[in-house]
């Protein structure tokens, strides 16, 4: 790891520290506090207003149709947040979808002055005029943990959609599909954590030529995402649009710069294009541990003519930022810079790329296998080694980790692997002894969307997980 990436994440570390308060990302023990149910058919509303900092609301199983979760002026402390639980996970569901004459009104609401709110367990859907969670404005010290929330209004709406001033927010183990222009968005907000979440992007309705995506981090600063995988974002109709796993801007970089965006082992893979860093963006835009690819994709070249080129990644911000241990693959291009910043890329892998790199911004100790074209100039550091990925094994699961007996194993700068690990969970910028696969969600998103986050037959990015983790040891 480079220094300034180091010195980035304990930067990172001392603002959570700082932000969140020592008992914040932990499922926080009921605390002198009493516990009250609800039932499909009561009020939500009534139940939410009773609630005193330490108090927790039960959601019982069932469809809450047309009763949104709301917070609004309503505090829990640092020491005794205000909790809302499913009684079992997934199987209280939030459904507006009959409220068709009540504008912006999410599925679930924290905003004005809400704050130190936690919200686990439960599924959110149907949002007609706006987004399904939302938090929003002066709200903070907020927890969406274990949620899945699809289908949010026509229009210009997202999922999850953090932001106009929402801070020290964590959306943590959720999962998101169905309608929205973006899946998760942190829009002019801060200090925001996404963390193992699971964007699957479908489609949007009455939004205009404009970019859509898995993830979108926009004219924000200190948002951390780790373990995130984005994916699915390619087009359905003809169209002239942006379809990523990522999409990093601002529209007002002088007052509202996205600075400080740090990605530590994520996944973006199956989308017209991998990531998205655009020319508005800020500075410190920081990568490790990350994989991406954009595969050839016949919807992304049949409804895209003249947009779609498959990078991997493309960064077009003026200012500088770093890629570490990442894995770039199978993709037309896989990584291409048109500004001038300085992007260093250091102990990673370009593999089976048409053209590996298209405006190199600085790198060493890089690998360069199997691409038809490396496009740039390999230095003293750099190497053309196969790196022993087990694909007829792993399938695409064999990019996440560097094997035991390849040659890439200790072989970058500082002694590091070339290539990306992404077996292990990342918290609060850590990479821990938590092994990420099977995904945490992966039962719940099964019964819920039918498709598999961790297994191929499914959907998902492993053939097999047989022997991973002992092989690591």
């Amino acid at each position: 790891m480079s220094a300034d990436m180091s010195k980035h994440i304990i930067y990172l570390i001392f603002f959570v520290i700082m932000s969140f308060t020592g008992s914040f990302y932990k499922s926080q023990a009921h605390a002198e506090g009493n516990y009250y149910y609800a039932s499909p058919g009561d009020d939500l509303g009534a139940k939410v207003a009773g609630l005193m900092p330490g108090d927790t609301l039960i959601l019982n199983d069932g469809v809450y149709q047309d009763m949104p979760l709301r917070f609004e002026n309503k505090q829990g402390t640092a020491g005794h947040p205000i909790i809302v639980n499913a009684a079992h996970d997934g199987k209280a569901v939030i459904d507006i979808g009959g409220m068709r004459t009540q504008q912006y009104n999410p599925a679930v609401f924290v905003g004005n002055d809400a704050a130190y709110i936690t919200i686990e367990g439960i599924v959110a859907r149907n949002s007609p005029l706006d987004a399904v969670v939302k938090v929003y404005g002066t709200a903070h010290d907020v927890i969406i943990r274990r949620v899945t929330a699809y289908n949010a209004g026509p229009g210009n709406n997202h999922v999850f959609d953090i932001g106009y001033g929402a801070k020290n927010v964590l959306v943590e183990d959720c999962a998101g599909w169905g309608r929205g222009r973006y899946i998760f968005i942190a829009y002019q907000a801060s200090n925001i954590i996404f963390r193992r979440d699971f964007g699957y992007w479908e489609n949007t309705e009455n939004f205009p030529d404009a970019p859509r995506g898995a993830f979108s981090v926009y004219n924000s600063s200190n948002v951390l995402l780790e373990n995130n995988i984005g994916t699915h974002a390619i087009p359905f109709k003809p169209d002239d649009n942006y379809y990523t796993g990522v999409w990093e801007t601002s529209n007002d970089p002088r007052n509202e710069p996205t600075n400080n965006t740090t990605y530590l082992g994520n996944i973006f893979y199956g989308n017209c294009e991998g990531f998205n860093v655009q020319e508005a963006v800020g500075y410190n835009s920081r990568f490790q541990d990350d994989y991406f690819e954009a595969s050839f994709n016949d919807a992304c070249k049949q409804y895209l003519p003249t947009r779609y080129r498959p990078s991997a990644f493309r960064y077009d911000g003026p200012l500088y930022g770093s890629i570490a241990n990442s894995v770039f693959a199978d993709s037309y291009e896989g990584f291409r810079k048109t500004s001038t910043a300085a992007v260093p890329i250091i102990n990673s892998v370009f593999i089976g790329n048409n053209t590996a790199m298209i405006g190199d911004a600085g790198h060493s100790d890089l690998d360069f296998y199997h691409n038809q074209n490396n496009g740039t100039e390999l230095g003293n550091s750099d190497k053309k080694l196969d790196p022993q990925y087990n694909t007829a094994a792993y399938g695409r699961g064999a990019y996440l980790f560097v094997p035991y007996n390849s040659p890439l194993k200790g072989a970058g700068q500082n002694g590091k692997d070339i290539g990306a690990n992404i077996l292990y969970e990342y918290v609060n910028g850590e990479l821990t002894s938590t092994p990420l696969w099977p995904w945490l969600m992966e039962d719940r998103i099964r019964a819920e969307k039918g498709i598999s986050v961790t297994y191929e037959s499914g959907g998902g990015i492993w053939k097999t997980l047989d022997n991973v983790y002992p092989r690591m040891k």
